[in-house]
């Protein structure tokens, strides 16, 4: 049998253009649906899997992932298959190889989860710096819009949906800024972990006091935040309460490396949040 095979893949999907009445009668331009812009989405993948035996396989694969038009989404995979079972040259005499194996299958697998970072899917960049700020090399954490976007004008990608799926927290503004595929994603994540409600799911505008609260809702008035200015992150003041939060909730998550968070971080929730790593003060204590 062959011990080395080589393989490739490549996919595309053509999105058709959709006929709008108002742009064809001239009414409206093609830039007043941004939503429904052209795009071919497509992944490339190569792999190399190599069988020492014809009872087990090695298997590498590395994909490129175009599935979101500003995005582009690397992924590597590493398989390991093995095969048990009595066959006509040897008689079966594995149970004391099968109880071996699972037993260093579990522990294993037991000491991958106490040190392996936990993964955060983070709406957007300014959560991400957060998390990495409070978390560091605990977390490995997924961004899924840039500065450069429109938060409101998202799509549910499925590679945002994937992302989701493989998160044990998620951390996201709130206030219905991200109302148009937040829900999206985490109803088709099926990830229970971080369903709203659940300690995997958090907002940060729960923990600042709302601006902007509209005193009337009137669909005269256009796009109006009926929670308030959802951009809480622009008074560098609401930082404090929401990382002392966020601090505790990252706790609750991955308690196996609580003592870090804590002894880099002192949590108060009247204080705000004093940052002690390194022995310097980035943060100092201010009233909210």
């Amino acid at each position: 049998m062959p011990r080395w095979r080589l393989g490739a893949r490549y996919d595309r999907l053509g999105s058709s253009v959709a006929r709008i009445e108002q742009v064809a009668n001239g009414m409206l331009g093609a830039a007043d649906f941004p939503v429904l812009a052209p795009y071919q989405p497509s992944i490339a993948a190569a792999m190399v899997d190599w069988s020492p035996s014809e009872f087990s396989r090695l298997r590498l694969q590395y994909a490129r992932d175009r599935s979101r038009p500003d995005v582009i989404d690397h992924q590597v995979f590493l398989q390991y298959i093995m095969s048990f079972g009595a066959h006509g040259a040897h008689a079966w005499q594995g149970h004391t190889m099968i109880r071996r194996f699972c037993m260093m299958l579990i522990a294993l697998t037991v000491w991958q989860q106490s040190h392996a970072a936990i993964e955060v899917f983070a709406c957007e960049p300014e959560w991400g710096a957060l998390i990495a700020e409070l978390a560091g090399d605990n977390a490995k954490v997924y961004v899924a819009t840039t500065a450069a976007q429109d938060v409101h004008q998202i799509q549910a990608w499925p590679s945002l949906i994937a992302a989701v799926r493989r998160a044990s927290l998620v951390v996201c503004t709130g206030a219905d800024l991200e109302a148009g595929w937040l829900p999206i994603l985490v109803r088709e994540s099926g990830n229970a972990t971080i369903q709203r409600g659940r300690p995997g799911y958090f907002e940060a505008a729960q923990y600042v006091a709302m601006m902007d609260v509209p005193t009337r809702l009137d669909r005269s008035d256009g796009d109006v935040h009926a929670l308030g200015n959802p951009h809480v992150h622009t008074d560098p003041r609401n930082l404090l309460p929401i990382a002392a939060a966020l601090a505790n909730q990252l706790v609750i998550i991955d308690p196996g490396n609580a003592p870090s968070i804590v002894n880099d971080w002192r949590i108060s929730p009247t204080a705000g949040v004093l940052p002690l790593r390194n022995g310097q003060r980035r943060w100092g204590h201010c009233a909210v």
